[in-house]
């Protein structure tokens, strides 16, 4: 897969999204710890996932990635790279940068 974005200016409270050169989004995570980022990537994946009516084994099949490790993610076990998140992004048509973003509040 083509690298189609890239992360710059990484500091402790967050950082941009590039694509070609553009910045495109700034990801805050202000103090939150690592654990805490993870449950926020675990919680957009799943929101994102049953907004577009795909289960843990069908999203697997589609970012090319095992259901055990998804679901390992998705309990927040591991900690997933970059290169992982936009082949999920992919796989949910979003940005990859949607991902990181805060859960939404109702529906």
């Amino acid at each position: 897969m083509d690298e189609w974005f890239s992360i710059k200016n990484l500091v402790s409270s967050g950082f941009w999204f590039f694509f070609e050169n553009y910045r495109v989004a700034w990801i805050s995570f202000g103090s939150m710890a690592a654990d805490e980022v993870r449950l926020r990537v675990s919680m957009r994946i799943r929101e994102i996932a049953e907004r577009r009516g795909l289960n843990v084994p069908r999203l697997a099949e589609r970012a090319g990635t095992s259901r055990p490790y998804l679901y390992a993610v998705l309990n927040g076990e591991k900690a997933p790279t970059i290169d992982w998140l936009a082949r999920v992004a992919e796989a949910l048509r979003v940005d990859v940068h949607e991902l990181l973003k805060p859960v939404r509040k109702g529906k």
